[in-house]
């Protein structure tokens, strides 16, 4: 649940986007969603149908927090990492990085 809080996630998504067509970099993204151990516990509990749904309602509270990514709630474990990303990010354009 915290794809969108990892600076490093959307680095490698911003590359793949801008170095080739949005079609092309969407047909080879594949959002795969990690649930965390409760989110997994409680999904396992249920039956097949419901689970389908679970799953489902899971990947689209990731694909929502995508959509809202902020680059500036974004971090990285190595504060030295973050500095050289955001240094980059800011030469490319904050905005532009959160598209």
């Amino acid at each position: 649940s915290t794809y969108a809080a990892r600076l490093w996630c959307a680095w490698e998504l911003f590359t793949l986007f801008s170095f080739q067509g949005f079609q092309q970099a969407l047909a080879r993204a594949e959002l795969v969603p990690l649930l965390d151990a409760a989110t997994e516990k409680r999904i396992e509990k249920i039956t097949t149908v419901k689970k389908v749904l679970a799953v489902k309602q899971e990947e689209d509270r990731i694909l929502n927090e995508l959509l809202s990514f902020d680059v500036d709630v974004a971090r990285t474990y190595d504060p030295n990492e973050e500095a050289k990303l955001r240094g980059v990010i800011r030469a490319v354009g904050v905005a532009k990085f959160n598209e």
